[in-house]
């Protein structure tokens, strides 16, 4: 027959040596120098455009970071130019070399930019008239910076355009410049149409039945297939060739901006290493994000070969343009009898 209060007596065992294994476990790992209290989570996705999305992130409130400097740090980009993944790369690698980062929003969107009414108000007192847009963007970079600094996190952002004063203004907080750009321009133009970016139209978004949609920048967390239909191949080529153009001309304007040993980028470069096994396209990646981030810090190439291991061949490859494009043998056979100059730029199966 069991003692009264048995069954109590053992419960009481039972937690005390529960909470005995904790206790050990948590000086276990203090010895080992473990960090606790760690939540890791990583998050692969691609999408379709060839726009990729392989990001892990690790928060831990007991990390020591470095005191920031207060120089904001900015990425020259273009929209359907990998953005967003090289932005949230760019944090990684600058968290991994000490540095706790504040990403903001684009100053030059408005409805992005959360201190566009805050700058707008300091402005109207301080100039007694009503600030330019231009303006209006420099202030709220000072604010973005105070907000960022008073945080003891040093400020990462995008900017698609650096006009004149902006860049002499950027340029006197001690501003220091990135710039990425998307080689492929058939792929940025099959991504401004799925998302509706287009200013000249010349396609529109269908799912893949044919289907109009209307879903634009929402496709992109949409598990629908969305395909670019292109209604006129002929002003296709000419937003491309345009595009080229002007990349070229930003390419030479903005040039200035990033000081040595930074150096601009393709998005393509920078992740090819996702898609292969090949340790000499890894290591030329590594290379590329060294360069591109080149003004930013002092780079540690070990610390951005261990950032980007674990992302090797993490995705499959690039959709072939057949999967992207609805009337893409149109579009195709377009392009091969009246600009062959263009065909490189199509993505064939198993290319990555």
């Amino acid at each position: 027959m069991l003692h009264p209060g048995h069954g109590s007596y053992s419960k009481t065992i039972s937690l005390i040596i529960v909470i005995s294994l904790i206790l050990g476990l948590v000086a276990l790992c203090s010895v080992l120098g473990i960090e606790y209290f760690t939540t890791v989570t990583k998050v692969q996705k691609q999408q379709d455009d060839g726009e990729t999305y392989s990001f892990s992130s690790s928060s831990n409130p007991n990390k020591n970071y470095m005191p920031a400097d207060g120089y904001p740090r900015l990425l020259i980009t273009s929209p359907c130019s990998g953005s967003s993944i090289t932005i949230r790369f760019s944090k990684k690698i600058l968290e991994a070399h000490g540095y706790s980062v504040f990403v903001g929003d684009e100053p030059g969107v408005p409805s992005r930019n959360h201190f566009y009414a805050a700058a707008k108000a300091n402005l109207e007192l301080k100039l007694d008239r009503e600030p330019t847009p231009r303006e209006i963007v420099v202030e709220s970079f000072k604010l973005y910076n105070a907000k960022a600094f008073s945080k003891n996190k040093i400020l990462l952002i995008k900017i698609n355009h650096v006009w004149g004063e902006t860049g002499k203004e950027l340029t006197e907080m001690g501003a220091k410049f990135a710039y990425a750009h998307r080689s492929n321009i058939l792929d940025r133009a099959i991504c401004v149409v799925r998302d509706c970016f287009q200013k000249e139209k010349f396609g529109h978004q269908v799912y893949a039945n044919g289907t109009v949609s209307d879903s634009c920048f929402g496709r992109r967390k949409s598990h629908d297939k969305i395909q670019a239909y292109i209604d006129d191949v002929d002003a296709l080529v000419d937003y491309m060739t345009r595009r080229q153009s002007d990349d070229e001309r930003r390419i030479r304007n903005y040039k200035t901006y990033i000081v040595p040993p930074a150096e601009i980028q393709s998005y393509e470069d920078l992740f090819h290493f996702e898609y292969t096994k090949s340790q000499v396209v890894f290591e030329q990646s590594v290379k590329a994000w060294c360069k591109l981030l080149g003004n930013f810090i002092t780079v540690d190439e070990g610390i951005v070969r261990e950032v980007l291991r674990s992302y090797q061949d993490s995705l499959p490859p690039l959709p072939p343009h057949s999967e992207l494009v609805y009337n893409y043998n149109h579009v195709w056979q377009t392009i091969q009898d009246n600009y062959s100059s263009w065909m490189p730029y199509i993505r064939q199966e198993g290319e990555s």
